[in-house]
């Protein structure tokens, strides 16, 4: 997942306090409602980024649905690839996966 040595691994919670910081209070909320393509978001239940956002994101834009992910983390890709990659085959080709929900606003 992180081709990082080990010592730069243990150094990563340091990197990102000082990196989500310098990126600022960004609230792009207004500007997902001109997204109108599908859009489909996957996030882990476990994931430390709060799923909140992702709530957010996808009541924001109006053509998006979330697919929350049980027992997963923030790599679903990794931590069940069969599960996300099916999902991400069936939205690609036109169809939302099982379980994916529009979030109302």
């Amino acid at each position: 997942m992180c081709a990082g040595s080990p010592e730069s691994l243990k150094n990563k919670q340091n990197v990102d306090k000082f990196t989500f910081a310098s990126l600022g209070n960004w609230d792009w909320t207004k500007s997902l409602s001109s997204a109108v393509v599908p859009t489909l978001l996957i996030h882990g239940e476990l994931d430390p980024l709060p799923i909140e956002s992702a709530r957010k994101w996808a009541a924001a834009m109006p053509n998006a649905r979330l697919l929350e992910l049980e027992g997963i983390g923030h790599f679903p890709y990794v931590e069940a690839p069969e599960i996300f990659f099916a999902a991400v085959d069936r939205f690609l080709r036109g169809d939302w996966p099982e379980g994916a929900i529009r979030i109302s606003r």
